[in-house]
């Protein structure tokens, strides 16, 4: 599944019940195409439950100081934290300096799941 901005696979979890889903997103750099992207994210996410990966270049941040010598998009960043925020997603720390790309999970699905692997998708 996917469209012209990411691709999203499904598999199966080695020792646990459950779908996991690894969505590979490039985001646009138009505000409105990002509202879009977010919307068929969810739609996505509430249309197949499980454990959701999401990774990728998104071209939004989630906080101002992660974007260095450039302009923050306000509408933008909280646009995308409350996608983060609607979907329950979790943010993975990447280690080192905040990048535009975040890791998140569908947290009610797979807290219990991730707690036990390591931090990489």
């Amino acid at each position: 599944m996917g469209d012209d901005r990411f691709i999203a696979i499904k598999g199966d979890w080695k020792g646990r019940n459950g779908d996991v889903y690894l969505a590979c997103i490039y985001g646009p750099h138009v505000s409105r195409y990002k509202a879009s992207l977010w919307e068929r994210l969810s739609g996505l996410m509430n249309n197949f439950s499980g454990a959701w990966c999401i990774s990728g270049d998104l071209n939004v941040v989630r906080r101002s100081d992660d974007r260095f010598n450039s302009q923050v998009n306000v509408r933008e960043m909280r646009d995308f934290n409350d996608f983060i925020n609607d979907s329950r997603l979790v943010e993975i720390p990447m280690g080192g300096r905040n990048l535009d790309a975040i890791a998140a999970l569908k947290a009610e699905a797979a807290r219990d799941a991730w707690s036990t692997t390591t931090n990489t998708c």
